[in-house]
């Protein structure tokens, strides 16, 4: 029999199987059907590997399993890991390399440094082997399958493109999807556009599109293309499906999409730091997690885990990061969990994922809760765009993008529809610009708070 990768027990990956995506997708499609309990042992049984590499070649976790009596041998469940601490953003931010481990898997492949855009805060530098990348490719190769995506059709995305020249006018037709789908499946045609093109204009280069296609965006650009789109050509019938990433996606643009377009979202739930998280499953309401990959927790203010129903901060392990082992990171968003799936798949289950610390509202009292309704903004048709920033427990500034200048007595009326979305009297500055940018990874926040979250 094959021998497997170092340190891989679960999924089964052979050393002697080159990078093939679809030997990974094969695996895949078979573990999902276990049940929630098998996948658990599994994962346990992987974590044990994780965790004695950790403490084995990463002189950090050597010290922080000692400090808390941790033995990596004796883990039997994943519940078993509670007993170490969470591994915050701004310690990752501080030790940086230092988890980095001294004796990574050479059959893991050569790493790479990934640099994540850190948004509105610092961002934070990782290393990750090529086994990392070979499982997002599976993983992506299995969000297409869920969803039953036609290959011989065409594939559109509208991103950020860093260093890109495709920008409107200028059309760059591939012909095919490229990796990883690519050199496993034939496919009809793909072509990309960059999220910084105008809202209007990426409208009308999708309508001039000669083929029919999948649509890849961000959340909030599909917002503004499906708000765009209502006076124009709502249906856009080359549209075959709609797929969104990278930001939190609402249900506001779920009904939107499905109203105008006729299309139902299917949603991506990852970050750059630890790749997949959950992806939404083809035939249940909610998110599966990618439990072959990783060990996703949903923890509360004691860090215990929530019942199904109840909010709480998403906190993960990669399974398989060797390089650099990321062990109970907690991310920055916050899930609900969802029951089990009618599906039939043993995956975990997110209802819904809320977002970041950074886009609750504060108010005066203290409580935290996220905002909803900005979208309804758009029935003052003079606002292009908007974003709300809480500077105090008292004060928002509202900046907006417009058409053309508000009038009094609209300038009132967007005042006082911000303070009913929020539900408190704020004092509310209007403040205008010629554009809202996105961050450095093309995600737009129409809401930030500036308040640090309160320390646990």
């Amino acid at each position: 029999m094959a021998e497997s990768l170092s340190g891989i027990l679960w999924p089964p990956f052979k050393r002697s199987v080159p990078h093939r995506p679809q030997a990974y997708v094969e695996i895949l499609e078979q573990t999902q059907w276990l049940s929630p309990d098998e996948i658990q042992e599994k994962q346990a049984s992987q974590l044990r590997r994780l965790l004695k590499h950790a403490h084995a070649t990463v002189p950090f976790y050597r010290k922080i399993m000692e400090e808390a009596g941790f033995n990596p041998e004796k883990i039997k469940q994943p519940a078993d890991l509670r007993p170490l601490p969470l591994l915050k953003r701004g310690t990752l931010q501080t030790v940086g390399m230092q988890l980095q481990s001294t004796k990574p898997p050479q059959d893991h492949g050569p790493a790479q440094e990934h640099t994540t855009s850190g948004s509105v805060s610092m961002p934070v530098q990782v290393i990750k082997q090529r086994l990392m990348g070979h499982l997002w490719d599976a993983i992506t190769i299995r969000e297409h399958l869920w969803h039953g995506r036609d290959f011989s059709q065409g594939l559109v995305a509208i991103r950020n493109l860093k260093k890109s020249p495709f920008s409107h006018p200028h059309r760059h037709l591939l012909p095919n999807w490229g990796s990883p789908v690519n050199p496993m499946i034939k496919t009809g045609p793909s072509t990309l556009l960059s999220i910084n093109v105008p809202v209007d204009q990426q409208l009308a280069w999708l309508q001039s599109i000669p083929f029919r296609y999948y649509l890849a965006t961000y959340p909030s650009n599909l917002h503004a293309l499906l708000v765009t789109s209502q006076g124009v050509n709502p249906a856009l019938p080359g549209i075959l499906g709609v797929r969104t990433l990278s930001e939190t996606l609402d249900d506001q643009t779920r009904a939107l999409c499905h109203t105008l377009w006729g299309h139902a979202i299917q949603d991506i739930y990852s970050c750059e730091e630890v790749g997949y998280m959950a992806i939404q499953c083809p035939n249940g309401p909610g998110y599966h997690t990618q439990d072959e990959t990783i060990l996703v927790e949903i923890l509360d203010d004691q860090d215990q885990p929530t019942p199904p129903g109840q909010v709480g901060r998403v906190v993960v392990t990669p399974l398989h990061g060797f390089g650099m082992p990321l062990i109970r990171y907690e991310v920055g968003d916050f899930a609900e969990v969802g029951n089990r799936c009618p599906c039939g798949r043993g995956l975990g289950v997110i209802r819904r994922i809320l977002g970041r610390v950074r886009n609750l509202v504060t108010m005066p009292d203290g409580s935290r809760f996220w905002p909803s309704g900005f979208a309804k903004v758009g029935k003052i048709k003079a606002i292009k765009q908007h974003r709300t920033i809480q500077t105090t427990t008292q004060n928002l500034e509202v900046q907006l993008v417009v058409h053309r200048p508000l009038t009094v007595e609209e300038e009132v009326e967007t005042k006082e529809l911000f303070k009913s979305y929020i539900g408190h009297h704020f004092d509310v500055l209007l403040t205008y610009h010629d554009t809202l940018a996105r961050s450095q990874s093309g995600k737009f926040e129409d809401f930030i708070s500036l308040i640090p979250a309160p320390i646990r």
